[in-house]
């Protein structure tokens, strides 16, 4: 990719794919890894092709921001592959599932809060009778490597990979304390 300009720039210089693949958290290591290979090389070419003319690469910019991004509305609903995953608290706020994020709605504020524990989907949800307590199980991670843990299965003891055992989560809608987590037991999914 031709990088544009003269790169004579203090701290500037034209910019090298080869050069900078290595330099940065999308380098050769990374697409080596499991299914993200061939969506690394289709993310690299919309953006190489994406490119403003005379873009002149700066190394600041292979550095991450020191911003964190802060959810303000979760936009969508989980329900292709799950159930009876929205219902109404006793405060009457809706209480629903998207992605891995469980949402209390305020009707009559129009605001939302959410209660984001969960590193994966959520694909399970229930509520207490008393319209306040929520228990939210999420799928397997994507990572299956990692630490190990003891399972029985079929009467033996296996090591099984933490990322392929899931979380559920207990937790009150209107303040999104977490009362319990469930970890260690349930594999793949909760359903």
């Amino acid at each position: 990719m031709d990088g544009g300009g003269d790169g004579e720039g203090e701290g500037e210089e034209n910019f090298d794919e080869d050069e900078f693949q290595g330099d940065n958290e999308f380098g050769e290591a990374a697409l080596e890894e499991g299914d993200q290979r061939g969506c690394m090389d289709v993310w690299r070419g919309q953006v190489e092709a994406s490119a403003p003319d005379g873009f002149v690469f700066k190394r600041e910019m292979a550095k991450a921001p020191n911003n964190n991004l802060t959810l303000k509305w979760a936009h969508g609903f989980r329900s292709f592959d799950t159930r009876g995953n929205l219902k109404y608290a006793a405060d009457g706020s809706v209480v629903f599932t998207t992605a891995g994020v469980g949402v209390v709605y305020d009707v009559a504020q129009r605001q939302q809060q959410f209660f984001n524990m969960h590193h994966e989907d959520i694909v399970a949800f229930a509520m207490h009778p008393d319209k306040d307590i929520v228990a939210t199980g999420q799928m397997a991670g994507k990572a299956l490597n990692g630490p190990k843990s003891n399972v029985r299965g079929g009467g033996e003891k296996k090591e099984l990979a933490q990322g392929k055992l899931v979380d559920i989560y207990v937790w009150k809608a209107s303040t999104r304390e977490v009362l319990a987590k469930i970890t260690g037991f349930h594999r793949r999914a909760i359903s």
